[in-house]
């Protein structure tokens, strides 16, 4: 029975001896970690700068019903004897808003990416008194898409 109790510790040392990781394991490992970062980066980001976008489409959205009240209050879209359009633009945290050539009945809204969240001018987004929505940028290539993209090719 003795020699069985001595066999079994000196076992026991030998695992605890060898106990831990290999310099290959853990390589493996972190090459594990590279991989699933290299994926999961670019998700997120593609997410969050989607996620951004949103802020651009749901102002014009709101401009565009804010100058359709104005219109049916004043039977126009512009101001009386002025050349900008009777709602002010909104103060946006990743766009910049602007209204173009008002008339009695028609408008252009324009929303401009801004700062360095989406790159300035990188992202450009129309809508006018029909409700045409149109892309004339998207992540700064020219688009002549007649929607709002939210990934190249992809509409809202």
């Amino acid at each position: 029975m003795n020699k069985t109790r001595s066999a079994d510790r000196n076992q026991w040392q030998s695992y605890a001896i060898s106990a831990g990781f290999t310099l290959i394991e853990l390589l493996i490992i972190l090459t594990i970690i590279g991989i699933l970062a290299s994926i999961a980066i670019p998700a997120y980001n593609n997410y969050t700068q989607r996620s951004k976008l949103a802020e651009g489409m749901t102002s014009l959205s709101n401009l565009r019903l804010q100058m359709e009240q104005y219109y049916q209050d004043n039977r126009s879209y512009a101001t009386a004897g002025a050349t900008t359009c009777a709602i002010a633009a909104p103060a946006g945290n990743d766009f910049n808003f602007s209204c173009t050539a008002p008339t009695t009945t028609s408008y252009v809204w324009t929303a401009t990416s801004a700062g360095a969240s989406l790159g300035a001018g990188q992202f450009v987004y129309t809508i006018d008194q029909d409700g045409n929505r149109t892309t004339t940028k998207f992540n700064g290539t020219v688009s002549t898409s007649t929607c709002w993209e939210i990934r190249p090719g992809s509409c809202s």
